[in-house]
């Protein structure tokens, strides 16, 4: 069985229980899914030998399907694994918007501690001037009233 075949009897065994579009949502998960492993250098017949029989996979489907009826019907995308890094690291390229916001509330309070300390220590080295300065003001104001 190559490919062709295996997707034509998927198609087939889904559509009679199916709509049009539920049938090629699984259909197109799983061409792209064969796709991909070939791509990372698997040959078309060790992917379908993993997969097994197409009917199987479109009856586990159905059971799935029909079980699910009281819940609100989702679309199936294929979403490919992260990649392995030169370090070893797992990264698919992309951070979740959960994650970018916490990073950018990180980044925020970073920013607010480092404009804070900047000031402290601002103050710190022109306190004694301030208040020398002052002094000298208050002292100059004092003698000009008498």
């Amino acid at each position: 069985m190559n490919k062709q075949e295996f997707l034509k009897i998927l198609r087939d065994t889904l559509q009679s229980q199916l709509s049009s579009r539920e049938t090629e949502n699984h259909v197109e998960y799983y061409r792209t899914y064969i796709e991909e492993q070939m791509r990372e250098g698997k040959t078309e017949i060790e992917i379908l030998d993993v997969l097994g029989d197409p009917r199987l996979i479109a009856r586990t489907i159905l059971e799935t399907s029909s079980a699910g009826n009281a819940y609100q019907k989702q679309e199936y995308t294929y979403q490919e694994e992260p990649k392995e890094t030169a370090g070893g690291n797992r990264d698919s390229g992309k951070l979740t918007e959960r994650y970018r916001h916490t990073l950018r509330i990180l980044a925020g309070v970073f920013i607010a501690l480092l404009v804070l300390i900047l000031v402290v220590r601002v103050v710190t080295f022109l306190l004694p001037a301030v208040l020398a300065v002052a002094a000298v003001l208050f002292v100059l104001s004092y003698f000009k009233k008498r």
